[in-house]
């Protein structure tokens, strides 16, 4: 069963007792212990790209396949002192389109990176161009991050980057849900011009797993430019762009136009860290039917922008 499908009153035990719940609804209403609860990771901005950090449940309405559900199970961890510890993977393209040089300026923003986040993260390194190799497995000594850039030898070669990012997935699904009493947020941070030539995987099936593992993707994209006909510059588009597997995971992409990754690094950490999550119990026709069903998130506060970390779920008959 995917692990967003959460049956278990041993994992309701540890979602209420990790994070500072507020039920939507009257607690007599909501205890469905046998249900099915389906989680889902939102971030808030508002019209400047800034984080929204004083959403209540009420300023946020779910829907599902069209029609309007309950929120059974609201936490914010965007108010100062409750960001959330991460389990990231930092996915490093190795291909013939990166240098030596964009390597140590990652690697320093890599380590800048682990110093923002809670000391009971997690971190991971995988590197990919024709094969995927794990560099450094789950870690919280950010000294073996450092160290896993210098087993990078071979730079050059083809690029998996959908085979890299399954490979992350894989290793997050994993991961403990909570650490040190608080609910931990699976990420991958992915660094790459966007160009895949070789992988086995499909984007739509990288998407389900992503979902099924409730793990989210981000990008920082060394970008290619094109002029259009009337001699404006633009940014080329990627296949990683044209499949959107950043936006349907509710992660974003940075434009890396310079060689300092600190702010991206930094936005990440903060996007990531705080944020709400809210849980819901699918309809009794949906915990049955063993579909696909649409899941969608809007603002009820007029200038706000939600993104969600998933589209949709599925429990199976």
């Amino acid at each position: 069963m995917p692990s967003y499908l959460l049956t278990s009153v041993a994992f309701l035990a540890l979602f209420l007792a990790a994070l500072p719940v507020v039920p939507a609804v009257a607690q007599d209403d909501i205890v469905k212990l046998e249900s099915d609860l389906v989680t889902i990771d939102i971030a808030a901005t508002d019209a400047k790209g800034e984080p929204v950090t004083d959403l209540k449940a009420g300023d946020i309405r779910l829907l599902e396949d069209g029609t309007g559900r309950p929120i059974d199970f609201f936490a914010s961890a965007a108010t100062p002192g409750q960001a959330r510890p991460l389990a990231v993977v930092l996915a490093l393209d190795i291909s013939g389109s990166i240098t030596r040089n964009e390597l140590e300026v990652q690697r320093r923003a890599a380590m800048q990176f682990a110093g923002l986040l809670r000391p009971e993260s997690l971190f991971a390194v995988v590197a990919f161009n024709h094969e995927v190799r794990v560099l450094q497995k789950f870690t919280s000594d950010k000294r073996d991050i450092d160290r896993a850039f210098d087993r990078i030898k071979d730079v050059g070669g083809a690029t998996r980057i959908f085979d890299a990012l399954d490979q992350s997935v894989s290793m997050l699904a994993k991961t403990p849900t909570t650490r040190s009493g608080r609910k931990m947020r699976r990420i991958v941070v992915t660094i790459t011009d966007g160009i895949d030539s070789s992988s086995t995987i499909n984007s739509i099936e990288l998407i389900r797993r992503a979902t099924a593992a409730g793990a989210t993707i981000y990008s920082i994209t060394l970008p290619s430019y094109i002029r259009s006909l009337d001699g404006t510059r633009r940014r080329a588009l990627t296949i990683l762009d044209a499949h959107g597997v950043v936006p349907a995971t509710g992660g974003v992409d940075f434009s890396a136009d310079d060689d300092d990754y600190a702010p991206y690094f930094k936005a990440i950490a903060g996007d990531a860290a705080g944020g709400y999550q809210i849980a819901f119990y699918p309809s009794e026709a949906a915990r049955r039917d063993g579909r696909p069903h649409a899941l969608r998130v809007e603002a009820n506060r007029p200038g706000v922008s939600l993104r969600a970390s998933r589209q949709n779920y599925e429990i199976p008959r």
